[in-house]
């Protein structure tokens, strides 16, 4: 599909049934802080995917994603997703990997933010995802 710049391509809190592959263009992922303050959590551009955990977990979208440029991506809606990750073992594999990173990501922001974060943490930056962090979390 083709999209032109500035297209929200989904909404955070709805309920949606498509899994996107951005083949060229480029996304801004954003979400609604404290019900007043849009924050940008990341730019996607080609090879990058999106809306694979919405679909895994039958959740609402957890982020706004719009165009930045005019973009052309694959769509795969819920029920051909589901096909490809019982029959592609490689496919099924990179989604795990991602929402291992992403949940990777999201417990050491929750450490790093409580008190009992270790010492030699690095305190949370605009650009914490891209961190070297001192102790492995498993």
């Amino acid at each position: 599909m083709n999209y032109p710049t500035d297209t929200v391509l989904c909404r955070e809190n709805t309920i949606e049934d498509t899994f996107y592959l951005i083949l060229e263009g480029e996304v801004e992922v954003t979400k609604v802080i404290n019900n007043d303050q849009t924050r940008l959590l990341k730019t996607l551009t080609a090879g990058d995917f999106f809306g694979e955990m919405a679909l895994i977990h039958n959740a609402p979208r957890a982020a706004t994603v719009k165009t930045l440029t005019p973009l052309i991506a694959l769509e795969i809606h819920r029920q051909a997703f589901d096909q490809v990750l019982k029959n592609s073992s490689s496919v099924s594999l990179a989604m795990v990997r991602e929402i291992s990173r992403v949940c990777g990501k999201m417990t050491r922001w929750r450490l790093m933010t409580c008190a009992c974060a270790p010492a030699n943490w690095p305190k949370p930056t605009r650009n914490w995802p891209s961190r070297k962090w001192p102790v492995a979390i498993s």
